[in-house]
This record gives structure tokens, sequence and C-alpha cells, in this order.
């Protein structure tokens, strides 16, 4: 019996090599494809920008864009945004993009400067994975008008393999441009 269970042991063993070194092969393979995709950087970055020019003063497009619970009355794409809106707070942003179900964020806040820009960073799992910085910026035109920049810049590996979903995030933030557009001009004197 024990030539049995000696045997009985070496296949056990054998079957447990082989199970590690698979297991180390393909370790070894996805660490090399992350690696190899991290290393061509021009495809796992990619920006959206929108602007728009507003027919009104700085300080009222910052006043109405930072109202942050009239979104519902008018914001089509941020749905809600909450938290303590200063610099290394965590908030919690709803998104639906038209047509798209809702998804909910907890970015980091980078900017907060009154009148001139309102910055996140978020990220899904892990940093580098897939990260989002979006902006957002009021430039004074000195004419009584002001343009609104809002874009974001996207890094990470996932990056390259998205790009149909950052095409319909142009979308949104050119549909809530025009909405804080309308919003901050009917409300102007």
């Amino acid at each position: 019996m024990d030539s049995v269970s000696d045997q009985l042991n070496f296949v056990m063993n054998q079957k447990l090599k082989i199970m590690k070194k698979f297991s180390i092969a393909l370790a070894t393979i996805i660490l090399t494809s992350v690696i190899f995709l991290s290393l061509n950087k021009s495809k796992n970055m990619r920006e959206i920008k929108t602007e728009i020019t507003i027919n009104a003063s700085v300080e009222q497009v910052w006043e109405t864009f930072i109202n942050v619970e009239k979104y519902k009355t008018w914001n089509p794409f941020i749905k809600s945004l909450t938290g303590n809106l200063e610099v290394g707070n965590q908030i919690t942003v709803l998104l639906q993009p038209p047509g798209g179900r809702q998804m909910t964020f907890k970015p980091k806040v980078l900017v907060f400067d009154k009148n001139k820009e309102f910055r996140w960073l978020g990220k899904i799992l892990v940093k580098g994975i897939f990260d989002g910085e979006h902006y957002f910026q009021f430039i004074d035109n000195q004419n009584g008008t002001t343009t609104f920049i809002h874009g974001e810049k996207f890094n990470g590996v996932l990056v390259r393999f998205v790009g149909n979903i950052l095409d319909s995030s142009k979308i949104s933030f050119e549909l809530m441009n025009d909405a804080l557009k309308k919003e901050v001009e009917k409300t102007e004197v």
C-alpha cells in the first residue's frame, strides 16, 4: 500500500509542479502585456476638449455652474454633484450620458479656483488602469462674455480600448455646455 500511496503522492506533486509552472507563465504573459501596453503612452492617453462662449460675465457663469443643487433642473449630463468642493476632498458625481446608463464616481478635487477652474481626478479600480481628469475652465473675455472650457484627460492601459465611449462623452460635454449657456443667459439681465 505504501507503494500505491507513494505513487499517488508522486503524481500529485507532478501535477502541482505543472500547475505552478503554468501559473508563473500566465502571470509573466499578463505582466509583459501590461508593461508593453503601458510603454506605448500615446495610445494610453486621450483628451476631449470642448468650449462655448456664454454671453455673461465670468462671475455669473461660475455662480450658475457651481450651484450644484440646481443641476437636476438644467444639466443633461451631470445629474448630481455632492460633497465639499474643496481641494483634496472626495466628491460624488452622478453622470448620465444621453441614452446611456447612470454612472456614479467618487473623484478627488484637484483644483477649485473661484471664477477660473474646477478640476477633479477619478479612477477605475487603481491608478493607471483608467483615470479621468475632468476639468472646467472659465475665461473672462473682457467684453462681457465668458469662454467655458469643458474637457477631460484620460490615461491608463484601458484607454485604447474604449474609443467609442469617449466619443459619446464629447457629445455629453457639448450638451452640458449648451445647457449651461441657456441657463446662464436666461437669467442674464
